[in-house]
């Protein structure tokens, strides 16, 4: 069955809701529902009510299991349908994982799916796009991806490529050997034609793929002389927004383009959050809650001293994008308004699985953006900060590769054909990682690391 040594589980639903799916792979799934629940018996793809019984509760589940290879993972795979009480669901967890199960790296469950063969380079990626997908335009771009055109593409493009490849080796082979090269000519010229009409429908293709994979937005947000702009600046490494101890002082949002290791993202800095009758105010709230309708990630920045659980709260339920909760001004404050600043974050936490928090002193601790910057991605979710649903590194293949090869054609078709024969020699490999023949790493944990926890 499976040839990964370990067995893993996640909870691939969010929390808190009225279900919660818990996924199980890995060579000793069977076996480890037969330890959870007892009088358990191996009955494949059938859903089976059993008693679940963790102290001090006892409930009903719904569990069904099967045996690889016919799983999505390729191995043995089970899921647990529990009632979806974050507090429930951790507990679950942390019994499976007492019995010898793993807790699930983001993304794991489909990259086992593909080392196994069960799916492809381009319907990763459709995975992956369909998490990112906003809109309707979105779907449609992803049903090629999904439904293997893309990868049928690279497919033939590859074996376009190797028909060229080896007409342009026996050329010159020839060539120097002294014989008359007029049928591989030919040979040539069919095989550039054909090689250009596939880089063309590969052009096409991953054009409206590009467009989902719209630059991510990291928005700033919190009540007025919270220490918003403070922070912008300090990430963005100079003074670009104004600062001023007066409240209400940034009227509209300002927008820095930045990036950290593979991620690229626009940082908004917004008008502050409260009631005002001031109507250029309320332009600039409006523009807030608009940038924040849009994001994909925010941090929403709290004054520690005069923390309102039920603004934070009720922030927490209208937006479900990954959220860091910011305190602010740790260093005017007393331990008692930093535990209490803990304390109460930390029940929150578990409340919505969206929102992380940490606390600072953005004033005294003066952090450069090179410091900050690792510090906001760590306690990030990490699709706040990607680079949309086509990751970088398959991205730059992509655009490496359609360059390469319209060089590759005019080359050939000018005779150069020393010149065209090195670029194949350097296309090929490319397409051969995406169409998995050859497997690179570095690239597939990028790519699949961008999924959520579960999937």
């Amino acid at each position: 069955m499976s040839t990964l040594p370990d067995t893993i589980c996640a909870c691939a639903t969010s929390l808190p809701s009225p279900i919660a799916v818990i996924r199980v792979s890995g060579s000793e799934t069977l076996e480890l529902f037969s330890k959870v629940f007892k009088g358990f018996v191996y009955q494949p793809n059938r859903i089976q009510c059993v008693n679940l019984s963790l102290k001090p509760l006892s409930d009903e589940v719904m569990i069904w299991a099967s045996s690889g290879p016919q799983t999505f993972t390729g191995e043995d795979y089970g899921e647990l349908m529990v009632h979806g009480g974050p507090e429930w669901v951790r507990q679950v967890l942390k019994y499976l994982v007492s019995l010898g199960a793993r807790l699930a790296e983001p993304g794991e469950f489909s990259y086992r799916a593909f080392l196994q063969g069960k799916i492809s380079v381009s319907s990763a990626l459709g995975i992956g796009a369909i998490l990112n997908s906003k809109t309707q335009y979105d779907l449609a771009a992803i049903a090629c991806l999904k439904n293997n055109q893309l990868h049928t593409l690279f497919v033939d493009t590859r074996q376009s490529v190797i028909r060229l490849h080896s007409a342009l080796q026996m050329t010159l082979d020839y060539t120097e050997q002294g014989y008359e090269t007029n049928e591989i000519g030919q040979e040539i010229k069919e095989a550039v034609v054909a090689f250009g009409a596939y880089l063309k429908k590969m052009h096409d293709t991953l054009g409206p793929l590009a467009q989902i994979a719209q630059t991510p937005t990291l928005v700033i947000a919190g009540e007025p002389n919270v220490g918003k702009s403070t922070l912008f600046n300090q990430v963005v490494g100079y003074d670009r927004a104004l600062m001023s101890p007066i409240a209400g002082t940034t009227r509209d949002y300002i927008s820095s383009p930045m990036s950290y290791e593979a991620f690229r993202f626009d940082l908004i800095d917004t008008a502050g959050l409260r009631e005002t009758q001031d109507d250029l105010e309320k332009m600039g709230i409006q523009e807030t809650e608009s940038c924040l309708e849009k994001a994909q990630g925010i941090i929403l920045v709290c004054d520690i001293q005069n923390l309102n659980l039920k603004k934070i709260e009720r922030f927490c339920m209208l937006h479900s994008q990954p959220l860091w909760i910011l305190g602010n001004k740790a260093d005017l404050c007393n331990d008692h308004q930093i535990t209490n600043f803990k304390n109460t974050l930390s029940q929150l936490a578990l409340t919505f699985s969206h929102m992380r928090y940490s606390l600072c002193s953005l004033k005294e601790k003066n952090l450069s953006s090179t410091e900050l910057l690792p510090h906001l991605t760590s306690n990030m979710d990490s699709g706040c900060v990607t680079p949309g649903s086509f990751p970088e590194p398959v991205r730059t293949v992509c655009e490496d590769l359609l360059s390469q090869g319209h060089t590759c054609v005019d080359e050939i078709q000018k005779q150069n054909y020393d010149l065209g024969h090195m670029l194949l020699d350097r296309i090929r490999p490319k397409l051969a990682l995406l169409t998995g023949e050859i497997k690179d790493e570095a690239i597939y944990d990028h790519l699949f690391a961008s999924f959520c926890l579960g999937k």
